[in-house]
Order: structure tokens, then C-alpha cells, then sequence
């Protein structure tokens, strides 16, 4: 059975009209009121995180709860968010409060929240073509279950007239099926991709190239793809020298 919150989505998905018109662009301070909201939140966020961190250390977790339901700072800019995308809505700012909302909404067992169903619900109405809602479908593999992902991307494969945006959900829905689903939702995610693939649009298909290899070799079971590097003394190795023994493989960086 399908969630709530995906049914909420499905209701405003079924209602779409891709390929409409931009909204009317408004002049203002949006971008400013954005920013600051930003950086209020960030502000209260750190100092919930740092007395979070302190009530962690003395190990009382009835404290811990009661301390994050009284003054999580997130359910108070939800409401913020919300409100600013109301007051702009139908014009091209609104979506950047529309995709924070999704974005920092807490996801339950792969479910949006409320608030993120239903502001992912106005991006898919009314802002389809905008960057931010392209950026929602690349990071929905990353935050929700297999259902409700699915109960999104489908119809704007179906429907979609933007040729960039049909193959972005196309190569959400591959990844989707590629992490979250069985055998048989690989083989679809094959399909998927290779679609991508072969349609040869600037930075899609070689996202598409770069799943289907992962599909390809980089399985539980699949042989390792072979590594040729130098060692610290500039001695150069290969991987598959060591084919039969145990490898620990430390990928690092520095930022």
C-alpha cells in the first residue's frame, strides 16, 4: 500500500501539465530573505547541536528526547520555509524554499514527511522545469523508498515534453531501482540507463555510462574491476597481483 505522503504526490503528479510555461518572474528581495533564513537556521543549528552533543556525552537519553522534541529548530523553519513559499507562489522564487523544505524535512522509512510531500508536490505541479526541481529528482534515490519514488519520476517519464528533464527522471528511476529494488528492478534500471545512454545528452549519458557499470561490475559476487597505481617508493602494482588473497582497499581524501 502506498503512503500517505506519496499519495498526496501522485494526487498533484496526476494534475500536471509539463512543458507549461515558466511562472512570472517577480522582482524583490527573495534571494536575500532566502539567505537569511539560511543563515538563521544554521545559527540555531549549531547551538542545538552543541547542547545535543552535551546531553549525548552524560548518557541520559529520556533527557536527549524530550531536549530534541522541545528545541529541534527544524519543525520552526519548516513552518518559515512555508511560508515564504506561499507568499511567492506561482513566481520563479518560489522553488528554492520548495526544495529546502524537501531537503530538511527528516524522511521516515523512506516516506517524506508532510511538509516535504507537499512542497515536492508544488515543484511537480507548477515548477516541473525549474533547476531546483531537477536538482529534487537527482537526489530522491538518495532519501526515499522504492514506492514513493516511483510514485513521482513515473508520471514525469510519461508525460514530460523537456527532453533533458523525461531523461533525468528516467536516470532517477534507474538509480532507484538499481539500490532499493530486487533482481527484477536491476534488469529495469538496465533499461533504463542504456536509454539515457544512447540518447547522448551533455552530462545524462555519461551519468548513465557510470551506473550501468556500476550495475555491471560492481556487485556483491562481480569480479573487481583491476586498480593500477604506485606504491609510496613509486613502484607501480596492479590489483589483480594479489587475486587469492585478502586486500583492505583505504579510499581517502583531503579537503
Amino acid at each position: 500500500m502506498i503512503p500517505m505522503t506519496s499519495r498526496i504526490l501522485i494526487g498533484a503528479v496526476a494534475s500536471l501539465v509539463l512543458g507549461a510555461a515558466l511562472p512570472v518572474a517577480r522582482s524583490g528581495d527573495a534571494r536575500t530573505e532566502f539567505n537569511e533564513l539560511q543563515r538563521e537556521f544554521h545559527k540555531e543549528g549549531e547551538a542545538f547541536n552543541k547542547e545535543y552533543d552535551k546531553l549525548q556525552a552524560k548518557g541520559d537519553a529520556n533527557e536527549l528526547e524530550e531536549f530534541e522534541a522541545a528545541w529541534n529548530p527544524v519543525p520552526a523553519f519548516l513552518e518559515a520555509f512555508a511560508e515564504k513559499a506561499a507568499e511567492y507562489a506561482g513566481t520563479e522564487d518560489a522553488p528554492r524554499f520548495l526544495r529546502w523544505i524537501v531537503e530538511h524535512e527528516p524522511v521516515t522509512d523512506g516516506t517524506l514527511g508532510p511538509h516535504a510531500a507537499a512542497a515536492l508536490g508544488t515543484l511537480l505541479a507548477a515548477h516541473a522545469e525549474s533547476v531546483e526541481f531537477e536538482s529534487m529528482l537527482q537526489a530522491l534515490p538518495y532519501r526515499l523508498g522504492l514506492e514513493t519514488c516511483l510514485a513521482i519520476v513515473n508520471p514525469v517519464v510519461e508525460r514530460a515534453k523537456d527532453d533533458k528533464l523525461r531523461h533525468r527522471a528516467l536516470l532517477t528511476r534507474g538509480a532507484v531501482r538499481l539500490w532499493e529494488g530486487g533482481e527484477g528492478e536491476r534488469e529495469r534500471a538496465r533499461a533504463d540507463f542504456q536509454t539515457v545512454r544512447d540518447a547522448g545528452l551533455e552530462g545524462l549519458s555519461a551519468s548513465a555510462t557510470a551506473f550501468l557499470f556500476e550495475l555491471e561490475r560492481l556487485q556483491i559476487g562481480s569480479s573487481v574491476p583491476d586498480i593500477v597505481a604506485e606504491d609510496l617508493d613509486g613502484v607501480g602494482f596492479k590489483l589483480s597481483d594479489y587475486r587469492g588473497k585478502v586486500v583492505m582497499l583505504d579510499f581517502w581524501g583531503d579537503w
